[in-house]
């Protein structure tokens, strides 16, 4: 079922793609003003849509659009990314080609014991971007997962009770549904990312655990710990699929490569490494 749902997910992502490209394609296919950025790096042009498009000057790859609302009927570069234009419309205005950061909100300070109680030592955006997930706690006191609705900055849900030592790394499922935690305590675990309550626990580790990964399916875990390994796990079933050797120092983090069984992580002992996971099953019977 969840090969089903992940495969129908591509063909609409596939879709969804095409179409775009198509919509692209149609609305730039009228340009009206053409320049270079001032530093050379980007290739900016005008379209009757009302837009200003940017690609890569030495790669031609798509760098994004701005939305004008009206043609221009001249253009021109400034420096620090910023891009003159006149409008047919007889208006002039500087565009930011590169965004400008800011800051939206701070959950949490100093004087305030209630938000957290320790340090955060890890957080994760979900993959839809809606929810923000934090780790840590009290060293060798208690881990402390929260989860954030990133709209407002308003908690959704906390879990307090499963770790005995702070959480070291969080990650979202591909699919949003479960968040899983790397903890101090030696334990990965895995929990609801709707309410934070508990759902399954991976106990093998032999020092602290310092990361988490899922695999692009949703069906395997990766975890790497102070004990110089990465674990693989089966999450439907709870068990430890294999260990990855070969580092000689803590492995400080993990991640899957893509959509397939290859791992890289790296570690104190100065390394990265790559490792491509078994993925053959032994048959049920066997002909004598």
């Amino acid at each position: 079922a969840a090969l089903a749902a992940a495969e129908a997910g591509v063909i609409a992502a596939k879709a969804a793609l095409e179409a775009a490209q198509k919509a692209s394609a149609e609305s730039v296919k009228a340009l009206t003003k053409i320049a270079f950025s001032a530093d050379g790096a980007m290739f900016l042009a005008s379209a009757e849509d009302g837009n200003l498009y940017a690609w890569g000057a030495g790669s031609g790859a798509a760098a994004g659009s701005i939305p004008l609302g009206t043609p221009l009927a001249s253009l021109a570069a400034v420096a620090d990314g910023r891009v003159l234009g006149v409008g047919s419309n007889k208006s002039v205005a500087i565009y930011e080609t590169s965004p400008k950061w800011t800051l939206e909100r701070t959950i949490g300070s100093l004087d305030d014991a209630e938000t957290f109680t320790d340090r955060i030592n890890t957080v994760a955006f979900s993959y839809d971007g809606r929810t923000l997930a934090t780790g840590g706690g009290v060293p060798s006191r208690g881990g402390e997962l929260k989860l954030w609705r990133v709209r407002d900055g308003e908690k959704i849900a906390e879990n307090i009770e499963e770790h005995s030592d702070s959480i070291s790394a969080v990650a979202f499922s591909p699919d949003g549904r479960h968040v899983a935690t790397a903890a101090t305590d030696r334990f990965v675990k895995v929990f609801s990312a709707e309410d934070a309550t508990f759902e399954r626990s991976f106990e093998g580790h032999t020092n602290h655990v310092l990361d988490v990964s899922w695999r692009a399916d949703g069906l395997v875990l990766a975890s790497s710990g102070a004990d110089n390994v990465v674990k693989v796990w089966d999450f439907e079933a709870g068990t430890q699929k294999q260990t990855v050797k070969g580092h000689s120092k803590p492995v400080t983090s993990v991640s899957f490569v893509g959509n397939g069984g290859t791992l890289v992580s790296s570690s104190g002992d100065k390394t990265v490494r790559l490792a491509r996971l078994c993925t053959w099953r032994r048959p049920a019977t066997m002909a004598k």
